[in-house]
């Protein structure tokens, strides 16, 4: 038996066919907002849906029928939203669609309990590996060097007189004793050009937008690491 699950704005339905679909989409707003007109399942829709029952259809290998989709892995997050690459839209569907996907379960319980784990665990998975990156990026910022740096920082700073934000960048090279006194100095730098940093948001030392290598002890020809 083919099961559907369809979510639009919050509203979720596990369907077994195709009167049960027509049924939750009829039963829907637009944007989810009871004071908006009703989603409308036409002629076109209805036959979709009833093509969409009649075949069995999975994330991976072919296409549902009569749509042309993008091929994704079968569990893929966006925007905290379970979502496997399929929509559909019927009539006052406007700029939006309802969501297709198959069920991680039997029933609606089900399924949110499974999606639920999985939030979890990717969410998880993504702390490990934020507090890993931190770890790893604060000895190498701590770790004491006396010498040249060269430094890059990208940042974002006011631009008048329309008050709209750009991003900018700045390089150079500066003594230091760490990567983090390094930091400290490019900021420095930065805020002793008043129009550079006219309005200016930095990112903090950890970022990935703040890069630095060590380059040792400067002389006449180039650099020495001793």
């Amino acid at each position: 038996m083919t099961k559907i699950i369809f979510s639009y704005f919050g509203k979720k339905a596990l369907c077994t066919n195709a009167d049960h679909a027509i049924e939750f989409i009829n039963g829907l707003h637009f944007h989810g907002n009871p004071h908006c007109e009703k989603l409308v399942v036409n002629e076109r829709t209805k036959n979709l849906l009833i093509d969409l029952f009649n075949n069995e259809w999975t994330t991976e290998g072919g296409k549902m029928p009569h749509i042309v989709v993008k091929k994704t892995s079968p569990i893929l997050f966006s925007r905290n939203e379970y979502y496997n690459g399929h929509d559909i839209r019927t009539t006052n569907c406007r700029n939006t669609s309802i969501k297709m996907y198959e069920p991680l379960g039997g029933t609606i319980e089900e399924h949110e309990k499974e999606y639920n784990r999985i939030i979890e665990e990717r969410k998880e998975q993504s702390l490990k590996r934020e507090q890993e990156y931190r770890n790893q990026r604060e000895i190498a910022l701590t770790e004491k060097k006396e010498g040249w740096y060269s430094v890059s920082l990208t940042y974002v700073r006011t631009k008048y007189p329309r008050f709209n934000y750009v991003e900018s960048v700045f390089s150079g090279e500066c003594i230091a004793s760490s990567g983090y006194d390094a930091y400290l100095k490019t900021i420095k730098a930065i805020e002793d050009d008043g129009e550079a940093s006219l309005g200016a948001l930095y990112p903090d030392a950890y970022s990935s937008n703040f890069c630095f290598t060590f380059l040792g002890t400067k002389t006449d020809d180039g650099y020495t690491m001793c």
